[in-house]
């Protein structure tokens, strides 16, 4: 099987958490592990959370799967954590100006890139090439 922690590219399997409870806290906050019952009936107890990502965010790294291809957003690990996702599945940020954000969501860290060159500058001013999402958000 795979022993590595999901990057969004491998097989994903629909479902939903059914629960989850923290089993210990380090300097990056709570530890997770989720119980999970799949679309296709099968039963996950105690899955460590690095196992576990939004189908929204596998989507987009199926689409976008390395970091060359983000317009305004930069990802970050640990590696010398002792929090297995800091350590390796990691977050993202983004910097606006003088504005830094952080976020566990790929998706949600692409899109507040668009929202904000698009405020900025207002979407005739953006090309699409600027953006990583184009074309939801032609005028």
């Amino acid at each position: 099987g795979n022993d590595q922690p999901s990057d969004g590219t491998e097989e994903w399997l629909p479902g939903r958490v059914w629960d989850f409870k923290v089993t210990h806290e380090t300097s990056y906050g709570p530890v997770k592990a989720y119980d999970i019952i799949f679309d296709d009936g099968e039963v996950a107890h105690g899955l460590d959370e690095i196992w576990v990502m939004k189908k929204v965010d596998h989507e987009v790294l199926s689409d976008k799967p390395k970091d060359f291809s983000w317009i305004g957003v930069q990802k970050y690990t640990d590696r010398g954590s002792n929090d297995e996702y800091a350590k390796t599945v990691g977050w993202y940020e983004t910097y606006f100006g003088n504005e830094h954000n952080i976020y566990t969501s790929i998706n949600d860290a692409l899109r507040s890139y668009d929202k904000y060159i698009i405020t900025q500058r207002g979407r005739d001013n953006v090309l699409d090439k600027e953006l990583n999402f184009p074309s939801e958000l032609r005028s």
